[in-house]
Order: C-alpha cells, then structure tokens, then sequence
C-alpha cells in the first residue's frame, strides 16, 4: 500500500483491504461537466442558478439566491442583463467565482 500512494500524493485513503483501495482527492475547482457546459442564468423563480445547458433547457445544477432584479436592470446594463437572461457560459473556477461576486450585490435579502 505504501508504494502505491508514493503515485497518489493529496489522495486520501477511504477504504481498503487486501482486494481493493478507495482513495479520494478533494479539489477546488467546477465540476469537468459544468466546464463543459455551464451556464449561469435566472431560474423563472428568479434565483441566480447555474444551469448545465442554456437556462432556457431549464436543467438546473444549483440554485444560489434571490436575484433582486429591478435593482440589477436599474445597475446594469441592458446587454449585460439579457446576457444572464440568457445564460452566461462559466468554464473555470476563475468565471465561476466572478459571476457569484459580480451578481451576490443583488442578492435579495430576506428582509425585502
């Protein structure tokens, strides 16, 4: 077992016996299926969500937030509203967490 995880540093070991190992590395990063096809958007709820596909094939990955939108289209411009209304794709960890910061500023609160 020693020499097999000399191949495997970060792994961590889950389960084994002598048949078989489980290891487990945990990383910061999307998924490889939302780098292929991820899209943040507005669910017709109006949360901010990220859709595998455009948001208009309405397959949801997650949900976030409440998106106060008349705040939004009041901040922004309208290309860059119709942009998420459309869905914005998001390829990497970098694009993922930039979408979060730029649209967290129009998160609903409870309190609205």
């Amino acid at each position: 077992m020693a020499e097999t995880m000399v191949d495997y540093k970060g792994w961590e070991i889950v389960s084994a016996d002598s048949a078989k190992m489980i290891l487990m590395k945990r990383e910061q990063d999307i998924s490889p299926r939302c780098k292929e096809n991820g899209h943040f958007g507005i669910s017709a709820d109006g949360m901010l969500t990220l859709f595998h596909g455009v948001p208009a094939e309405q397959e949801v990955v997650q949900t976030f937030y409440r998106i106060n939108t008349a705040k939004m289209e009041a901040s922004l411009s309208k290309e860059e509203v119709e942009n998420l209304k459309r869905g914005i794709r998001v390829r990497d960890l970098a694009e993922y967490n930039s979408i979060l910061s730029t649209y967290g500023e129009f998160q609903l609160n409870d309190d609205y």
